[in-house]
């Protein structure tokens, strides 16, 4: 479809995450005509979904609740967790000066409000310079009444992570699960479910907005008061090129062909492809050898950015590791479609007390409360079967009515929906439980018989569980000794199968320390990527809570600036 009209601009932002966002908005700060374009009818992408962490070492909330952190701290933590395999260390150091500068801008300048979470530690606790606390921030609770008709217009938060419909934020999780032990904790769980009725009956659905809803709230807020025009159900289908120079592209509006002319730049922050089956096969080996894993990104995911960014004459690099990994449930809903779970690390189930994971030969191949990326790696390496790659989470009637497992809820809400459609798998003993989903009961029973042993006593002698502060914040504080440690031993006993399932993708278009996509050594004139369309900078590896939208935030705003002459 030849394009019919010209729509002139500066800046061209194809995509309405973290990344397009902040881009947009920077380069609007310093006078730029920038115009928005969305692929899909909603707006906020995989970011809307998630749980909104950014990690930004040094930010000012660091600085302001007096937790203590340095550049070089940050520096040598990088080193230790990239390796060899990091992206070109001047876009780490990029990242490191500009997170505190991104933080500063959006809280000073735009309708962003940012929170700390205090009390998460950074992922790899043996590595010098990490911190045990504060380098993840994220969005302020957003109330979507201030959005107006836009706020209908959102990407709604993944069903199966909310509580009985209500998103919430890991300051709340502790009252959910304390709500049948704790007056206030009741208090406070019955105070939110009849603000989610309220909410449901006169706007149809919750409007307050947390986590990643929050974030991309905010950033749409501050979009609309800059009067950026945002152009929904949108798509790019090629880019504009004229003597090798990126002038915008030729896009499909409400089935009317359009060339966007961008002046000054075109940023690509699609998401990345979690959902382009020809990248996958590309990219992970255990698809080209037949294996599948499931993605917990928004389905427009798929690879635009990429294939608009090749066809420009820009690079794509793998940097060894092309997926952020969590393990997922595959949830039968009620309208017989299947979603994946993403079983993360904000109040999940994996290293809570009373909970194991095995293999499919019945024995445990990991520590259960690393983060959810590391425990997929080990899944790759231990749970491969002729069915495809995938393990057992177990645990007591203790821990199930305790925290919950996958999308069955705690207590009192009732497991007998998930036991009858086969989510959840029982029995009375561990040896019926292992006959029942296809596991040895000897080996089983031996697993369990071990691990509860040493667990009575608080101890984990094969992998370490419970022993630093990560593996607490993924426990449960109030129990002792080991906040992450409870034998298996009151029945009837619970399975869930996991799989593999990513986050978001990790490879992406090679781009130099001010976003630019590259071309061999030199950049594509005027193209820039961000967010998950960007090679991760981390080079695969994962340093903390947000290390993928922190860099999109910072990176967004880099490119914002780099755009106007300002970096």
């Amino acid at each position: 479809m030849a394009p019919s009209d010209v729509f002139k601009c500066d800046v061209l932002v194809v995509g309405t995450g973290a990344g397009g966002l902040s881009s947009a908005i920077t380069a609007r700060s310093h006078g730029l005509d920038v115009v928005i374009i969305e692929k899909s009818d909603r707006v906020g992408g995989t970011t809307a979904r998630s749980g909104g962490g950014m990690w930004i070492p040094c930010n000012p909330l660091e600085q302001d609740a007096a937790i203590p952190d340095s550049m070089a701290d940050a520096t040598a933590y990088l080193r230790g967790v990239t390796k060899s395999t990091a992206n070109a260390w001047s876009s780490i150091e990029a990242y490191l000066e500009n997170g505190p500068r991104m933080i500063e801008f959006f809280q000073n300048q735009t309708s962003m409000k940012f929170l700390l979470q205090s009390d998460m530690p950074d992922y790899h606790l043996d590595i010098p310079g990490h911190s045990l606390q504060g380098r993840t921030v994220y969005a302020a609770p957003f109330d979507a009444r201030e959005l107006g008709e836009w706020r209908g217009h959102m990407n709604a938060p993944l069903r199966e992570l909310t509580l009985f419909g209500i998103a919430i934020q890991r300051t709340d999780i502790r009252h959910f699960f304390s709500a049948t032990r704790s007056l206030r904790s009741l208090a406070y769980v019955t105070r939110r479910l009849i603000e989610r009725l309220y909410d449901k009956c006169f706007y149809g659905r919750s409007v307050r907005l947390v986590n990643g809803n929050a974030l991309v709230a905010r950033l749409l807020k501050s979009a609309l008061e800059m009067q950026i025009p945002i152009w929904r159900s949108c798509e790019a289908k090629a880019v504009w090129l004229e003597d090798g120079v990126v002038r915008g592209c030729d896009v499909v509006h409400k089935d009317k062909a359009i060339r966007i002319d961008a002046a000054r730049a075109t940023v690509l922050a699609c998401g990345g492809f979690s959902h382009d089956e020809l990248s996958k096969r590309d990219f992970y080996r255990h698809v080209q050898t037949g294996s599948r894993h499931y993605s917990a990104a928004d389905t427009i995911a798929n690879g635009d950015g990429l294939r608009l960014g090749k066809a420009a004459g820009g690079r794509v690099t793998d940097p060894g590791n092309a997926g952020y990994w969590t393990p997922v449930s595959l949830f039968p809903r009620r309208d017989g479609t299947i979603s994946p779970f993403p079983h993360s690390s904000n109040g999940g189930d994996r290293g809570k007390p009373g909970f194991i994971a095995v293999s499919p030969a019945g024995k445990r191949f990991t520590n259960e409360a690393v983060t959810y990326h590391d425990f997929v790696q080990a899944m790759f390496r231990e749970g491969q079967t002729k069915d495809g790659v995938h393990a057992y989470l177990l645990c007591d009637h203790r821990a199930i009515r305790r925290y919950g497992m996958g999308a069955a809820r705690p207590f009192p809400v009732p497991l007998g929906r998930h036991l009858k459609s086969g989510y959840i798998v029982s029995g009375r003993t561990i040896q019926e439980l292992a006959a029942r989903i296809g596991i040895d009961p000897t080996t089983l029973g031996q697993t369990v018989a071990w691990f509860n042993t040493n667990a009575r006593e608080g101890h984990d002698p094969d992998f370490g569980r419970g022993q630093n502060v990560y593996h607490w914040f993924q426990g449960d504080l109030a129990h002792k000794p080991n906040p992450s440690l409870a034998p298996l031993e009151r029945a009837p006993f619970y399975a869930l199968k996991v799989v593999p399932g990513d986050v978001t993708t990790l490879a992406g278009l090679a781009t130099d320390a001010h976003a630019r996509v590259l071309k061999g050594d030199e950049v594509v004139p005027q193209l820039y990527a961000v967010g998950s369309d960007m090679m991760s900078i981390f080079g695969g590896h994962t340093p903390g809570a947000g290390m993928t939208l922190g860099p999109a935030m910072v990176f967004g705003y880099i490119a914002g600036n780099d755009i106007a002459g300002r970096a």
